[in-house]
């Protein structure tokens, strides 16, 4: 019987080698972007991503439409605990008049991944 490589190994994954993690994804005008991508840092998210976005909701923006896009979609994830603080600086009296929608989903990544 042939033996399995390492490589081979590393690619047949149970749902043991899994953990439990929580993507945060935030919807906010475009100049909270650095202020929060700091502060999440703090909090302990080893990473994020952003992008540009454009939509309407409850609360719109007005945007220049030859000004660029005015608002940023930020997504980290994390480990419960650290979605626990981002959500509650998020819920600071500061935020209360920005243009800020928060989601959180519940989410399995591989053991090996550091969040």
């Amino acid at each position: 019987m042939p033996r399995s490589t390492s490589q081979e190994r590393s690619c047949t994954s149970t749902m043991s080698d899994f953990i439990s993690g929580r993507r945060i994804t935030v919807v906010t005008h475009n100049r909270l972007e650095e202020t929060l991508v700091n502060q999440f840092a703090h909090l302990g998210a080893k990473g994020y991503t952003a992008m540009d976005c454009r939509g309407k909701g409850e609360h719109e923006l007005l945007q220049d439409v030859f000004a660029g896009a005015t608002r940023v979609r930020i997504e980290v994830i994390v480990r419960a605990e650290v979605a626990d603080a981002i959500i509650a600086y998020l819920e600071e009296p500061q935020f209360s008049h920005q243009p800020v929608m928060v989601t959180v989903e519940t989410l399995e990544v591989p053991a090996s991944m550091e969040i």
